[in-house]
């Protein structure tokens, strides 16, 4: 199965390891289910796992973002998607 995992899901396992983030995450880590991440998807997890508000250590962010970047599916931005109705989406 192919998934593209919000940034929150990442945040939410990370400072929990109870509940459906924290599945989806392990899901992730074992491989059992294939990561696509696009530049700005990739760029908005490095921005918003390095806020001070969660105090993420940085070796963790450095490791998590290496193995996303060597195991995720990597996908092009299409420049033909409408726009969402939400504009933080």
């Amino acid at each position: 199965m192919r998934v593209v995992v919000d940034t929150n899901v990442f945040v939410s396992a990370a400072l929990s390891s109870e509940g459906v983030p924290a599945q989806v995450f392990d899901m992730v880590l074992s491989r059992r289910v294939t990561l696509l991440i696009s530049r700005p998807i990739f760029m908005e997890y490095t921005e918003v796992l390095r806020r001070k508000e969660f105090c993420f250590e940085e070796k963790w962010i450095r490791e998590f973002l290496h193995f996303v970047g060597a195991y995720a599916q990597k996908i092009p931005v299409s420049a033909a998607l409408r726009p969402l109705p939400e504009p933080d989406d």
